[in-house]
């Protein structure tokens, strides 16, 4: 291996033969994603726990600071999206001198195997080890399957990942999977593992790296599994743990829940502000169901009180509701709703299952308390 090659790949591939890359080239196919909205706020808190980094050119000259960075890996390949006819669909979107200038330590593309693409996705890969093998730089091809999630089994990936290999590719990215040994012995370059099947909770997320690891992966490149957690440098940390320092799932799920910040104390309610004193019903009903929503009014459970007031209180059959209005010069105008017990079991109920506007709930027990009100004056 030429000393420029080698040295691009030891800034990959730390010293313990592992590496954890974290990608957040999501939008080059998907758009906005969630939680990558704004890839500098989601990427520098997590830069200093990546051996490296997978990124467009795009978001890498817009968000990532060059004094500040770790090794990049370039996403080369693209011109498909999710609402068109084919994700599969794809082509070289960046040149390998494009890389040399943004000093990349590799390039990656997607190969498409099974497709009507898949001619095209494997003579674009062999064009770009060709590439990067004329200027020491390493390609990491990642066996996509585009929107057939069904093709994550063994003997797929391990299909994929050989001829990735065979091609040329120095590293190859693919998806954790059952029978995972069977992809890794096939393979005869270092492998990355992508996410696993959808799961619900960190310690599944932990399992199948921990398993990955154990059965031959030098690492992993998990995104939206680290940066869509609510935690994501307490989840970085923890997967970390399990590449370089060996440590099983349990042991990552308690390094998880040590560097979980601690709760946040009650925060004081949201100040609106007043009303004056002299205006007619529907300007006062307008201003409260303002305020409603101002306040974050929204339903949460049959048990939770309803978010823009104040408390409620009551038992039994009843229970009541209570929305505080400050108004200009005088004592805040306090509007009591009286629900009862069946109601306020509908009202956590059917309107959260049934996606029931907030404008629904304020006409049916706010408005006729107004009405009320206005009788009373």
């Amino acid at each position: 291996m030429e000393w420029g090659m080698a040295n691009r790949m030891a800034q990959l591939i730390q010293s313990d033969g592992h590496a954890l890359f974290l990608p957040i080239d999501h939008g080059y196919f998907q758009g906005p994603t969630r939680k990558l909205e704004e890839p500098r706020k989601t990427l520098e808190p997590l830069l200093p726990y990546a051996d490296a980094i997978f990124i467009t050119r795009g978001v890498l000259r817009s968000s990532v600071d060059p004094d500040k960075t770790r090794p990049v890996i370039l996403r080369v390949s693209g011109g498909a999206s999710v609402v068109g006819k084919d994700l599969a669909n794809e082509g070289i979107t960046t040149s390998m001198e494009e890389a040399i200038r943004l000093n990349a330590s590799a390039v990656g593309i997607s190969i498409f195997v099974g497709t009507d693409y898949e001619k095209d996705s494997l003579l674009n890969l062999s064009k770009l080890v060709d590439e990067g093998e004329k200027y020491g730089i390493p390609v990491m091809a990642v066996t996509a399957v585009g929107k057939e999630l069904e093709k994550r089994d063994a003997r797929y990936l391990a299909l994929c990942s050989r001829i990735a290999a065979e091609l040329g590719a120095r590293v190859v990215k693919t998806y954790w999977c059952k029978d995972f040994d069977k992809v890794i012995r096939g393979c005869p370059v270092p492998v990355v593992m992508a996410g696993g099947p959808r799961v619900d909770t960190e310690l599944e997320v932990f399992e199948f790296v921990s398993d990955g690891m154990q059965k031959g992966a030098i690492g992993v490149n998990l995104g939206r599994n680290v940066w869509q957690n609510e935690f994501p440098v307490a989840m970085i940390k923890a997967i970390r743990a399990i590449i370089h320092q060996n440590a099983s799932a349990k042991e990552a799920q308690e390094i998880y829940d040590s560097n979980k910040p601690p709760p946040s104390p009650p925060s004081e309610p949201k100040k609106i502000g007043p009303i004056p004193r002299k205006m007619t019903i529907k300007e006062l009903y307008d201003n409260c169901k303002a305020q409603w929503k101002a306040l974050g009014g929204q339903l949460q459970g049959s048990n939770s009180k309803i978010g823009g007031f104040n408390g409620h209180y009551g038992d039994g059959e009843n229970k009541k509701y209570i929305l505080r209005v400050p108004r200009t010069g005088v004592n805040p105008l306090y509007l009591t709703i009286n629900v009862k017990k069946a109601d306020d079991s509908w009202i956590g109920k059917k309107l959260v299952n049934d996606k029931q506007t907030l404008d629904k709930v304020f006409d049916d027990y706010i408005k006729p308390r107004i009405a009320e009100l206005s009788r009373e004056k």
